[in-house]
């Protein structure tokens, strides 16, 4: 009779077993699919940096084409407080290096604006990539639970199924992933 407890126990610390593995499978592909979820909301937060950086760059352009045209008006006032003439090679150079540098800085200040878009843009991807990977991670995982959930089911039948199936009887079924079911026609 003790054997037959022990029996007893031993199927049933099997079974448990493969519910854990289902569990288990279950879990992974969860949790891999959380963690793209979470990858794809960074890479979000990460385009829309890139989005912010190019309008605060361009707000930056805007104010050194401004600052190059007050510099070159402020030359034109005390040209004219001189009396220098407007068209006097030297006003009109000035007032030309002047505008030149503005269009320089304003230019730094959108590449600047680009770059640094580009950069977060590149992350955005790579975090998309992450969450693509984690995603598989868990699926594969999920499926390594699987198999060892399987090789139980056919290792408790080997041991116990007593020649295993009768006829074409289905010992084990996996229609529905995580639904295992012992249908023997022999043992009812």
């Amino acid at each position: 009779m003790a054997s037959a407890a022990a029996t007893v126990l031993q199927v049933g610390g099997t079974l448990l077993s493969m519910k854990g593995y289902s569990d288990a499978a279950r879990a992974s592909k969860i949790s891999g699919q959380q963690a793209r979820v979470a990858k794809q909301f960074e890479a979000e937060q990460l385009r829309e940096q890139a989005g912010q950086v190019i309008a605060v760059s361009q707000r930056a352009a805007l104010e050194e084409r401004r600052q190059g045209r007050l510099m070159a008006s402020r030359a034109l006032a005390v040209a004219a407080a001189s009396g220098a003439g407007a068209s006097d090679p030297t006003v009109v150079n000035l007032i030309a290096g002047a505008e030149g540098e503005a269009a320089l800085r304003a230019g730094y200040a959108l590449y600047e604006g680009e770059d640094r878009a580009r950069q977060l843009r590149i992350g955005a991807a790579a975090k998309d990539y992450e969450g693509a990977l984690a995603e598989q991670a868990g699926n594969q995982q999920a499926s390594a639970y699987k198999t060892m959930r399987a090789a139980t089911g056919v290792s408790l039948l080997a041991k116990y199924g007593r020649g295993g199936p009768d006829g074409d009887a289905a010992l084990i079924s996996e229609a529905v992933p995580g639904q295992f079911s012992t249908v023997n026609r022999q043992y009812g």
